[in-house]
């Protein structure tokens, strides 16, 4: 189980970090999105305060880099036993969190399930216990 934990949390860190990177110009939505009012990469909440291509989107950028940062070395701590790996998951999840609802789009919607999935884990469920994880 702690390989399995370890390798998605890998997983989600780099795709993360590949999301923060940013293509250069939004994504033009595919035809079956055609009714949301903003294309993929691009904020509905900074643009409608005008603040789209300001420091803030960048700033938010490099936010959601150190969220990916954070999921790859959760990753790792999980591999060499070291029990603040669940810190580290927490912190890249609620960083993620703040940078999927201001980029809020559809094709983000299983990121945000998926960070949900990961608090409750964590927090409520307090899973997977130590004794499974190996610290």
């Amino acid at each position: 189980m702690r390989i399995l934990i370890g390798i998605l949390l890998l997983i989600h860190g780099l795709i993360t970090i590949a999301i923060s990177r940013g293509g250069g110009s939004p994504l033009e939505n595919p035809s079956w999105l055609s009714w949301w009012p903003t294309p993929l990469g691009s904020s509905w909440f900074l643009a409608s305060l005008g603040l789209q291509t300001s420091i803030i989107s960048r700033l938010l950028a490099i936010l959601f880099g150190v969220a990916g940062l954070c999921f790859l070395a959760s990753g790792v701590g999980i591999f060499i036993g070291q029990e603040w790996w669940r810190t580290l998951t927490m912190v890249g999840a609620a960083i993620s969190v703040v940078y999927l609802v201001v980029y809020l789009h559809p094709i983000y919607w299983f990121a945000l399930a998926l960070n949900a999935g990961i608090f409750l884990a964590l927090l409520w469920a307090h899973l997977p216990p130590a004794s499974m994880v190996g610290s």
